[in-house]
């Protein structure tokens, strides 16, 4: 019965997922998006609207279980997510692209989620929780709000207590919570269950909307890549813990954008609606999504010709969703261990400024797939940059570059504030090298993936232009070429 009831629990979760795009866009989600994006960001919106009920109800003081609330919130999203709309509400008839260009490359990236979310529960779904970040971060709040049933200020916001990151966003602790509750006791099954097939939406996700950007063989290859880093597929994936969760919402991201910015003849405000949803999710799951969101989201507006108002609307949306959280934190002193008044001030920026050329070196060391497997990358990426520029895809090159420096900005200048003392300091030495090799592996996911679909997905693109130039311009809102 545990069993049922957890599969139950997933479900209601997909269906107010469902409802949350059905009523943002008021479009049926499969056929916006197509039935492996449209099943994936389902997924991802029902992570965001059990991470948003929960924690507005918790932040006013009530109840976050299931029942009075929560459940019932999410049960009319479902109820709305399949009622037809009225006719003076349905929107204006949607460009969609042809059936025959996405059905092969959208059936490759379901086939290839189904079959890596179905590998990650079954390694991981009887594995106890055991490592210091899973119990220690996301566990000891998770399982506080499963037995308390409220935010109590003793565990998340007693400064005296000593928890690691109480700052940290509710929406992986409330995804817990709700499997929890539905299977009746605490479950790290159930939990591992939500893992896995939050891995299994994000890979559905990207090889639909890489589909769609450079065609399905591009998809195929970039996915192989995704999945081969490491990370992805290692002992991170059977933890529970927000890595690969805010990697799948901030990756996600970053290609619907990419979406957004090259395909203007078939990306309607539905494609807008999924980025606001994405964004919500990586700025919800942990603190280094909302730099990631913040760094796609700005990109994209800086090179979103004569359609700059839905990425604004979308990165608006996500900041209001994250408002009860930035509430509470402000009112109960919860500051960032990264971002304060003592790593940001001029004193200590001088006394760590001389780790930067350490840090550096960490991380590319310590980069996702190894520092050889970057270089790779990088040279390879460099042909495929000049066939993407001469495809006419330029934006898309300065956005994918963009996000992918500023990302990696963000994160030395973390490792280089949070640094305890000066490098003559031993202790600080040894904690900052013990920092680079814990978790420069996990936290690059977001530009390291990217890197590593940009070699396929612009030499794909540069391909559809040179076989099929005039449905190339149609594509990107241009005329499309005539024949003499």
């Amino acid at each position: 019965m545990t069993g049922v009831r957890v599969v139950l629990a997933a479900a209601v979760l997909l269906l107010a997922g469902h409802g949350l795009l059905r009523l943002a866009t008021r479009r049926w989600p499969l056929r916006a998006y197509g039935p492996a994006a449209g099943v994936g960001l389902c997924w991802f919106a029902g992570i965001v609207a059990v991470g948003f009920v929960v924690t507005l109800v918790g932040v006013l003081g009530g109840d976050v279980t299931p029942l009075p609330i929560v459940a019932p919130v999410l049960a009319v999203l479902a109820l709305a997510g399949v009622l037809p709309a009225p006719a003076r509400l349905r929107p204006p008839f949607d460009p969609m692209p042809d059936p025959r260009d996405t059905g092969v490359g959208d059936a490759i990236s379901a086939a290839v989620g189904l079959a890596t979310a179905a590998w990650i529960a079954l390694l991981s779904v009887r594995i106890p929780t055991h490592s210091n970040d899973e119990y220690a971060i996301w566990m000891l709040r998770a399982r506080a709000l499963t037995g308390l049933g409220r935010l109590d200020p003793a565990i998340f916001a007693d400064h005296s207590v000593g928890y690691q990151h109480q700052e940290y966003p509710l929406f992986l602790p409330a995804l817990v919570t709700w499997f929890d509750r539905w299977a009746g006791r605490p479950s790290d099954a159930a939990a591992h269950l939500a893992i896995a097939v939050t891995v299994g939406a994000l890979l559905a996700v990207a090889g639909a909307v890489l589909t769609r950007l450079a065609g399905a063989v591009a998809a195929v290859v970039a996915l192989l890549l995704v999945v081969s880093l490491p990370t992805v597929l290692s002992v991170q994936s059977l933890l529970l813990v927000a890595d690969l969760t805010v990697f799948g919402f901030a990756f996600c991201l970053s290609l619907v954008l990419a979406l957004w910015l090259t395909r203007p003849a078939t990306t309607g405000p539905a494609w807008a609606a999924a980025a606001a949803v994405l964004a919500a999710g990586a700025i919800g799951t942990k603190a280094e999504g909302l730099a990631f969101a913040g760094i796609a989201l700005l990109a994209a507006l800086a090179l979103a010709r004569g359609r700059r108002l839905p990425v604004l609307l979308a990165g608006a949306a996500a900041g209001v969703v994250s408002l009860p959280w930035l509430a509470y934190t402000r009112a109960h002193h919860l500051s960032s261990w990264v971002a304060n008044g003592d790593t940001l001030s001029a004193e200590h920026v001088r006394m760590v400024l001389p780790w930067a050329g350490t840090v550096l070196r960490g991380m590319a060391e310590r980069w996702p797939g190894g520092s050889g497997w970057g270089l790779v990358v990088l040279v390879a990426l460099v042909p495929a940059t000049v066939l993407a520029v001469r495809a006419g895809q330029t934006r898309l090159v300065v956005f994918v570059v963009a996000v992918v420096v500023l990302d990696a900005a963000v994160l030395l200048a973390q490792y280089v504030v949070t640094a305890s003392g000066p490098p003559s300091d031993p202790l600080a030495a040894r904690l900052l090298a013990d920092q680079l090799r814990v978790t420069v592996y996990r936290v690059a996911l977001v530009p390291a993936a990217l890197l590593a679909v940009a070699v396929p997905a612009f030499a794909g693109i540069a391909l559809r232009h040179r076989a099929t130039p005039a449905r190339h311009a149609a594509e990107q809102g241009l005329e499309p070429a005539t024949t003499p």
